[in-house]
């Protein structure tokens, strides 16, 4: 049986300028990209890849300024190949990242799966990002009729991106899926939205994505070994959008999915600050150095509350009425 295997990884490369004429030379298109005021260039092998990383990171496509920042993503055992493809089909094939950054070069990683490695996308470890903005895993959305937000912490499968989308059909505008991104010196969640994964449990309880799903291309249809079959569509694919603003967070909630017990039954209890923040800090997305202070100072500001429920068996609107009624 094939491992999931990270190779090599951090490797500072001496010979910069031939290095980066060999990748320029292998990967000759590019997509230029702004996250959060920080210009990142992605160098890729086709015209193809061009177009899915477009699609994928459409809301911060820029207009190609000079890039503070440098990503090659390249396929080595199949060259040529989409590296976005291969992530998704989970193919076994060697891939490589490349990082040019500050007159640095360095293979950031050569893996054959993605799922042990970290990726520079967008650049959180280098700074400014790194040190202006605190990274949680976290779905976020911002309440209907209102401009505050409210975020769903928690590991994987426990039911963010559900509860972010059975919000944002009452009226809510989603700010994240997945990954929220905060400015502490703000206080504010600041929209990062990339395609959501839509698992087969999601559909069961969001019917009308059934039709939207139907006719979606190969490559944007990838596969968890824990839940299946998942779907990646932005979200103006799913709803009727207008692009959110950055958004104060006025609520923390904690999923956890009950997915052994037999109840139907749910229930949302009060955090202490301590406890919250600890929880905030579980959270924390290892990418920057933004200081824990800053997820003290949110833990004593935003209420925070625990929701144990079964995603299956719990009745969703019940759930998100009582989430809702907490604001």
């Amino acid at each position: 049986m094939t491992t999931n295997t990270v190779l090599q990884t951090g490797i500072e490369i001496q010979d910069v300028a031939g290095q980066l004429i060999a990748l320029r030379a292998r990967l000759p298109r590019t997509v230029d990209l702004d996250f959060f005021g920080v210009s990142t260039r992605i160098w890729v092998a086709s015209d193809l890849e061009v177009e899915q990383w477009e699609h994928f990171y459409k809301y911060f496509i820029c207009d190609g300024t000079e890039p503070s920042v440098e990503v090659f993503l390249e396929v080595e055992s199949a060259p040529g190949s989409s590296f976005i493809e291969s992530i998704f089909r989970k193919d076994f094939t060697q891939k490589a990242i490349w990082v040019f950054e500050r007159g640095r070069l360095q293979l950031w990683s050569r893996f054959d799966r993605w799922s042990s490695v970290a990726t520079p996308l967008p650049p959180f470890m280098f700074p400014p990002l790194s040190t202006e903005l605190t990274i949680l895993g976290a779905s976020s959305v911002i309440a209907p009729d209102s401009r505050n937000a409210i975020a769903f912490l928690a590991p994987p499968y426990q039911g963010k991106s559900t509860l972010m989308n059975a919000i944002v059909q009452r009226g809510g505008r989603p700010l994240a899926d997945n990954i929220t991104v905060l400015r502490p010196r703000t206080n504010e969640i600041l929209p990062y939205l990339t395609p959501t994964g839509i698992r087969a449990e999601t559909v069961k309880m969001l019917p009308h994505l059934e039709k939207i799903i139907a006719d979606l291309p190969e490559h944007w249809i990838t596969v968890s070994e824990v839940t299946g079959t998942v779907y990646l569509l932005h979200v103006d694919e799913i709803y009727d959008f207008k692009p959110p603003e950055p958004a104060r967070p006025a609520l923390f909630i904690f999923p956890l999915d009950d997915r052994e017990g037999e109840s139907t039954d749910h229930k949302l209890t009060q955090l202490t600050p301590a406890e919250i923040r600890r929880r905030l800090q579980a959270q924390r997305v290892g990418l920057t150095r933004s200081p824990l202070s800053a997820l003290d100072d949110l833990a004593d500001k935003v209420g925070g509350f625990e929701l144990r429920y079964s995603l299956l068996r719990s009745n969703l609107d019940m759930v998100i009425d009582d989430i809702l009624g907490l604001l």
